[in-house]
């Protein structure tokens, strides 16, 4: 395994939100998303889901959205309940991948396990040293990787099944 630094933008809801008034917003966001071209494109993707009523938490969900020489590849995680007591606050962890084709190993949980609680705009992955099969993420659309009975998404994204990782982070 090797730690890659990848750029960071984490969206959600604070933890001190008490009202409608301190609803989503960027929690946190490197300068590198800043161009009006990567702006537009992450908005879009946290944007693209929406979670479904249940009485559990929702498993994660994955996205990705290719912008020029640019993939965000992001992982959405039901947060629980917000400060107001609704279910299925939504987190949005987004890294930005610089002319690099992303892969299987970044469907994978254990990959984005120490980002709960991170404050800081960039952020380390660790990912398998072997290159695995890439993902073709081209177009407009926004992909999903994930169990679709457990969100709604929009015209302008893609559902596919969430490939199986195992632990060792290889691709079967």
């Amino acid at each position: 395994m090797v730690n890659v630094r990848f750029p960071l933008a984490l969206y959600g809801k604070p933890a001190d939100a008490s009202s409608d008034a301190g609803g989503y917003r960027f929690l946190v966001r490197h300068p590198a998303f800043d161009s009006p071209p990567i702006d537009r494109a992450l908005r879009r993707l946290v944007a693209a889901l929406e979670w479904k009523p249940a009485s559990h938490r929702h498993a994660p969900v994955f996205g990705m959205l290719r912008e020029g020489e640019a993939t965000l590849v992001a992982r959405f995680v039901d947060d629980g309940r917000d400060p107001n007591g609704r279910p299925h606050a939504l987190r949005v962890e987004c890294v930005l991948l610089h002319r690099r084709k992303p892969t299987d190993a970044l469907l994978s949980g254990e990959v984005w396990a120490g980002l709960s609680g991170t404050e800081t705009d960039a952020v380390e992955l660790r990912l398998p040293d072997a290159e695995d099969a890439p993902i073709d993420v081209h177009g407009e659309r926004i992909l999903l990787f994930g169990d679709e009975t457990q969100f709604a998404r929009s015209d302008s994204a893609e559902a596919r099944p969430l490939r199986a990782i195992p632990p060792d982070g290889n691709s079967p």
